[in-house]
């Protein structure tokens, strides 16, 4: 009982918040360009787990692909994904040593991909470290040959919550930049030091697409 009205109270309070939102998208050609990259139009979505809810709403009724976990978090936080019209894939990082459905969700991503479904994903993963881009998007775009799309986002106002990765919830009528980078292509063959280099090539084109909305905002 706790779960559905913890769904529906969060839904509409969500849905609330985002007529209120004027939210605007930059740099859109470089998101052309990593639908061009692929003859099913599909990419990798790549941003930070604090600043998942423009996105979200930014993408909202477009065909995506998101992970979700199957806690019972998980479950309130896939019914929004679905209510915003996502594809919901389930399953999670390994935590203390055990796979949490690492290797299923891998299995259903690619699968979407191969269906010509992008895949969002939040490259922190869903409990950290934060800011510290994982290797899986990296191993997935090798195995997808799919370009990483790296986005930020920045708000005029918002509350910045006091979990590991400082989730912001932007208020009521504020400004939010969708900021979109170029796209990385992953070769087919990597070493680990290679992986690694890739890795934070993605976490550096995220964090400046971040300084390029906070500079866009400033100037409004």
């Amino acid at each position: 009982m706790f779960e559905w009205f913890a769904k529906w109270i969060l839904f509409f309070i969500l849905r609330l918040l985002s007529w209120t939102y004027r939210i605007e998208g930059r740099d859109l050609d470089n998101y052309a360009k990593a639908q061009s990259m692929h003859p099913l139009q599909s990419y990798l979505l790549a941003f930070w787990h604090e600043q998942l809810l423009s996105p979200l709403f930014f993408f909202r009724g477009k065909r995506h692909g998101v992970v979700i976990s199957d806690s019972r978090d998980g479950k309130i936080i896939a019914f929004q994904c679905l209510k915003l019209g996502y594809t919901v894939v389930h399953g999670s990082q390994i935590r203390n040593g055990k796979d949490k459905g690492g290797l299923r969700a891998l299995i259903g991503m690619l699968a979407e991909l191969r269906k010509g479904c992008p895949i969002a994903l939040t490259v922190d993963g869903s409990i950290g470290p934060r800011r510290y881009v994982k290797a899986g998007i990296i191993e997935l775009a090798r195995k997808s040959r799919v370009a990483i799309l790296p986005l930020a986002s920045a708000s005029s106002r918002y509350w910045t919550l006091n979990t590991w990765d400082k989730f912001k919830i932007p208020k009521p009528f504020a400004k939010i930049v969708v900021q979109f980078g170029e796209p990385i292509e992953v070769p087919l063959t990597l070493t680990p030091e290679e992986t690694a280099k890739f890795q934070e090539i993605v976490a550096n084109a995220i964090n400046s697409q971040e300084e390029k909305a906070k500079i866009y905002l400033s100037s409004l």
